[in-house]
């Protein structure tokens, strides 16, 4: 990650870095089958064995507790609901009949739950964080909202998919209509954040979309000045995407002085 080592870069190294330690061990403790108790989260019995029930995909108990009076959207500890439960245990028919009968989507956790998932976090923004696109898809199906603002990180799913190196919902999200100029506390937008976390195929994706390239940060920073200090690997596939950035810069309406001092291979 050595373009974290420029100065304008200190905050996007911080927030990922505290993404990374924080939210990613969590969601791959998931594969592994080692999630946290269900009752670290839902203490209330009813709501105990709903969350249950919706992590192992058990409709009818969902059902049964439902006509007892549990409530789709109830909450547990730290403002945990039941999609984003499921969603962590990686269930999709627990998450497909959790979204089809009215659980949004978009709530968010109001606080850190044992420093694992961070406070405003959904169950779109953490299906934005996955290879797999299937959860994400049917979060943005079911009302997901593209443009939901984490207010404590204040930054869009799109940002959650490029911390993540996920090219392919970072395409949904666009594709959905995520605002692709969203500028964060730092002024950087996603295309800024993606070209310095080397994502070239996810840049040239909101260039196409019609991202601004000259939108500045606050250090006075465009999508240009980023490109020509990155620490890109020429070796790399990233690279390839790099040079098709360029290319698409330079037919467009590039400053072609700028763009002439961009390097095409590593120095």
């Amino acid at each position: 990650m050595h373009s974290f080592l420029r100065s304008d870069s200190k905050q996007v190294s911080r927030k990922f870095c505290l993404l990374v330690s924080l939210i990613f061990p969590f969601l791959l403790s998931c594969h592994l089958g080692r999630t946290p108790p269900t009752a670290n989260y839902f203490h209330d019995p009813k709501l105990l064995n709903f969350a249950r029930a919706a992590a192992n995909g058990d409709i009818a108990n969902m059902e049964r507790l439902i006509v007892g009076g549990v409530g789709i959207n109830d909450r547990g500890e730290g403002g945990m609901t039941f999609v984003l439960w499921a969603l962590i245990n990686q269930n999709k028919e627990g998450f497909h009949y959790l979204l089809s009968h009215g659980a949004n989507p978009n709530l968010q956790l109001t606080e850190s739950v044992e420093e694992m998932i961070t406070a405003g976090n959904s169950a779109l923004s953490a299906a934005a964080m996955l290879e797999d696109t299937w959860f994400l898809a049917e979060a943005l199906k079911y009302g997901g909202n593209p443009n939901l603002v984490n207010p404590w990180m204040e930054e869009t799913p799109l940002y959650e998919s490029i911390f993540r190196r996920r090219a392919a919902p970072a395409k949904m999200l666009i594709a959905a209509g995520a605002d692709i100029n969203f500028p964060d506390r730092d002024g950087d937008t996603p295309m800024m954040t993606a070209s310095r976390l080397i994502q070239y195929e996810t840049v040239y994706s909101l260039l196409k979309a019609g991202a601004d390239p000259y939108k500045k940060n606050k250090w006075g920073h465009d999508l240009v000045w980023d490109i020509e200090n990155d620490h890109a690997d020429p070796n790399g596939l990233e690279f390839k995407w790099r040079t098709k950035v360029i290319e698409l810069l330079k037919s467009t309406r590039a400053d072609p002085n700028r763009l002439n001092n961009v390097r095409s291979q590593r120095d």
